[in-house]
């Protein structure tokens, strides 16, 4: 007989209601293994779209909160492990991003992996997405660059067997409670980005088995860069106030991140990408200058 599993499914939203609406009913689709119940959590980071009414309307059994806004996708993750996380009631997280759109046996497969990989540290079985316009892999499984420190890493593409990998994005990614208990999910300092390697190659260098599942398991588009700190089209001030942004490298969090993941060379590579930036736009503006000069 299959053992009993209660799975938490928690995603952050913020101003995405068509999106969010669509990736839920995905999620609500799923055929889940025998004895297994899935509770699913919505944090909402104060939407002003109407993203939480029309959630508590169409499925009034999900489980919602306001996070007050201004938490960005890492604050309001770590708010919603602290108000709905239970290791008591519940034996596995489901991290899952409110644009991701799931096949209908996807987190059986999930389940399939963490069951086969669990062990006394915790397993965390990943998702593998793809676009599902260029056909690409966009979020999944990470592993580490060899002879690199650890925060370089390469994104892993799925194949028909599952892939022991050192972290990943959480897009999509069951976690067992045994991980969780040994590792928090998001750490103070974190706003947005870093915090889903952060805790994988915290994870893992704790003994917790990181597992990308076998072939892709749903699709989701990467984020695009127009309106960021990488959007050329942009001026020089505009990308400069958006890399310290919460969206962008922040200062503090990626200090937090270098630190802890490349001890030995972070003074080295911590300014890199504001410098990147300064350099870039300024060969940028060279080539502008002599193309206009002709």
């Amino acid at each position: 007989m299959h053992q009993s599993i209660h799975i938490l499914a928690l995603c952050a939203t913020y101003n995405r209601r068509d999106i969010t609406i669509a990736s839920l009913r995905s999620l609500r689709a799923q055929i889940l293994p025998p004895n297994t119940v899935m509770d699913i959590a919505v944090v909402d980071d104060a939407s002003t779209d109407g993203t939480l009414e029309s959630l508590q309307d169409i499925f009034p059994d999900i489980l919602t909160i306001d996070c007050g806004g201004g938490s960005y996708w890492a604050g309001a993750m770590r708010h919603g492990v602290k108000h709905f996380w239970s290791q008591e009631r519940y034996t596995h997280l489901l991290v899952f991003n409110d644009d991701i759109s799931i096949f209908q046996h996807s987190v059986s497969k999930l389940i399939e992996v963490a069951i086969r990989y669990e062990n006394h540290f915790g397993v965390v079985a990943v998702g593998a997405m793809v676009d599902s316009v260029k056909g690409i892999l966009t979020y999944g499984g990470m592993k580490r660059i060899p002879y690199l420190p650890s925060i370089y890493l390469d994104r892993v593409k799925p194949t028909l067997d599952a892939q022991v990998v050192d972290t990943l994005n959480m897009n999509f990614a069951l976690i067992s409670k045994s991980c969780l208990a040994r590792n928090e999910l998001i750490r103070s300092g974190f706003t947005h980005s870093l915090a889903d390697f952060d805790f994988g190659l915290r994870a893992s260098k704790n003994g917790a088995k990181i597992i990308l599942a076998p072939k892709f398991l749903g699709s989701c588009s990467r984020n695009s860069r127009v309106g960021t700190w990488e959007d050329i089209d942009l001026t020089f001030s505009r990308r400069w106030s958006l890399i310290f942004g919460p969206k962008g490298l922040p200062l503090y969090p990626r200090f937090i991140y270098l630190r802890s993941h490349a001890p030995y060379v972070w003074p080295f590579i911590y300014f890199w990408p504001y410098a990147r930036l300064i350099i870039s736009h300024f060969l940028l503006s060279i080539a502008k200058f002599s193309f206009f000069r002709r």
